[in-house]
């Protein structure tokens, strides 16, 4: 009981980015990574595969505007109608009123919303929250 429990704390978060702006998806992998999480990336939902593979995720990074679908809103929808609870977190480089932004985050509790303008010490605070650190 108590080294399931080690595990679980010391284990690195598992962050899963699906963007196709594959300079931002790098970025944001190679951030993440260098603050000792696992990351697991791909330019669309076809190429992340199976979610049984993956194992458990902490943290969905899903850009909202895909080019191929589904587009990061209905992918989230399809995770959370098959079980999955981690939270989300859409990004975008497209300018988003808050409207739309509230019209996505008020679809489940654990969806978020995060332009892809801001700093990196922003983005690790979100993901830092979301997801937790070791």
């Amino acid at each position: 009981m108590v080294l399931n429990w080690l595990s679980n704390v010391f284990s690195p978060k598992h962050v899963v980015i699906i963007d196709d702006d594959t300079d931002f998806l790098h970025m944001l992998r190679k951030l993440l990574e260098g603050q000792k999480y696992n990351v697991t990336t791909a330019i669309s939902w076809k190429e992340l595969g199976p979610l049984d593979v993956l194992g458990d995720v902490d943290l969905f990074l899903l850009d909202i505007f895909l080019k191929t679908k589904p587009n990061g809103p209905q992918i989230a929808m399809h995770l959370r109608s098959s079980g999955e609870k981690a939270p989300v977190c859409f990004l975008s480089g497209a300018t988003c009123s808050l409207e739309e932004e509230n019209k996505l985050t008020h679809l489940d509790e654990n969806f978020h919303f995060l332009p892809k303008s801001v700093s990196a010490d922003i983005i690790m605070n979100k993901v830092s929250e979301l997801a937790g650190k070791f």
